[in-house]
């Protein structure tokens, strides 16, 4: 990978979990935290485990964090199966479940 692209691809993945550095951004909100972590930062427990057309942020949040976890693995150049199915398993939080989930971002990164 050129250092070029693996520079962009960096920039992009720190404007989409800490928001943009600078007073522009290429596809976020341009304010502090606008980045997933600026944004589930702010919602408690209940709200994360709030449906919205059939799904939960919690849900979402932990889809996302598999996700990473899945193209780490596979940088590393393991294979392996993948359960897309079970990243979706989690619905709702507690208030103890949700500070692991969001902290569980940090350590992906």
């Amino acid at each position: 990978m050129s250092e070029t692209l693996a520079s962009s691809i960096k920039t992009l993945l720190k404007e989409t979990f800490e928001g943009p550095t600078s007073d522009w951004s290429y596809y976020t909100n341009s304010r502090p935290n606008t980045g997933i972590f600026g944004a589930l930062d702010g919602l408690t427990s209940e709200d994360a485990s709030r449906s919205i057309n059939g799904s939960t942020i919690a849900a979402h949040s932990d889809h996302i964090r598999y996700y990473l976890w899945v193209i780490r693995t596979m940088i590393s150049g393991a294979d392996f199966e993948k359960d897309w199915d079970a990243s979706w398993t989690i619905a709702t939080v507690d208030e103890v479940k949700w500070g692991k989930s969001r902290r569980a971002y940090i350590m992906n990164m």
